[in-house]
């Protein structure tokens, strides 16, 4: 089953999270597991499917947690480009 939500980090070295519109939880995802379009910036809103629970290291209490990482991601709609002053 799909899920709607949203970039809320990405690196340069292709992964990031996905906050979780129903659940309000974060997702890793990798651009290996992105379909279609793979350059996002935060902000941009996604659909996503949940892989197989697997073992992270939650950052903040260094315990070791099972989540979902987030698979099939792909983009919902394109991003808008920046407004430019006329100058």
């Amino acid at each position: 089953m799909e899920k709607n939500g949203m970039i809320i980090r990405f690196g340069h070295k292709g992964f990031g999270f996905i906050l979780n519109f129903e659940t309000e939880k974060e997702h890793f995802f990798n651009v290996k597991d992105c379909i279609g379009r793979k350059d996002f910036i935060v902000g941009d809103r996604v659909r996503f499917q949940l892989g197989e629970r697997r073992i992270f290291l939650d950052r903040k209490t260094r315990a070791a947690v099972y989540r979902a990482p987030a698979i099939n991601v792909r983009l919902v709609a394109e991003r808008s480009a920046p407004v430019r002053e006329n100058q």
